[in-house]
């Protein structure tokens, strides 16, 4: 983004020159670790720790294979973005830590039309936005942890299958959730479906999944088992 001046806050003085904050962004064609400084494109690799700015990107280049965390587990970031080039990508290694970054909210998009698979964990220190414009599936095969809860607004489907213990809420506003096992949705969480129309809750595994509450377009439903025929 750019910071001119004049903006609310601090004071840039000069001509008509300008300031521009760089997102790291991968642009390596083939599969390689994310200490690597040249498989970034500024030739250098994001602080091992990460950082509550951070927004990590795919989106300058077509690259398939795996992409992997072998920097600090818990890497802090705000936001990971998979942009409409990238090829069918997965992303792998250390855990990330998704915070808020001054009123930005943590979102993980998916903008492509080609599949995104997470292999690592999650813990979430903000609550988490599954957002973006692609149709491509993104599914995230680790555990998701944390005291919030994660929101799903994109419209392509998003699969959880590891076994996940956040205790906020789940909230599906858009395209479809799919879960793949009974401890995909947390014991702790309740699960909020808006509009029967935008938002898809697809439990595509056998047996029952456990959970905190589950809230259809504004209506509390009291206990019971809930399936297909019932949402």
């Amino acid at each position: 983004g750019l910071y001119k001046a004049g903006d609310a806050g601090g004071r840039i003085t000069g001509g008509s020159g300008y300031l521009e904050i760089v997102a790291p962004t991968w642009t390596n064609i083939a599969s390689g670790n994310w200490s690597v400084g040249g498989n970034w494109r500024d030739g250098v690799a994001p602080n091992a720790g990460g950082r509550g700015s951070y927004r990590i990107a795919y989106d300058t280049t077509p690259y398939p294979g795996i992409s992997t965390n072998n920097l600090g587990s818990d890497f802090l970031l705000n936001r990971l973005e998979f942009g409409s080039s990238h090829a069918a990508l997965a992303v792998t290694g250390n855990s990330l830590a998704f915070t808020n970054h001054g009123t930005a909210l943590p979102q993980l998009n998916q903008n492509g039309a080609n599949s995104v698979t997470l292999q690592l964990d999650i813990t979430l220190r903000s609550a988490l936005t599954f957002g973006g414009t692609g149709t491509g599936i993104m599914t995230n095969t680790g555990a998701i942890s944390g005291k919030f809860g994660v929101t799903k607004n994109s419209s392509c489907i998003t699969v959880l299958t590891g076994a996940n213990v956040y205790t906020g809420a789940t909230t599906i506003v858009g395209g479809t959730l799919r879960t793949t096992t009974k401890d995909s949705l947390p014991t702790n969480t309740t699960v909020f479906l808006p509009s029967t129309v935008a938002g898809t809750l697809d439990l595509a595994f056998i047996g029952t999944n456990l959970v905190q509450g589950l809230v259809i377009n504004g209506f509390t439903l009291p206990e019971g088992i809930y399936g297909a025929g019932t949402g």
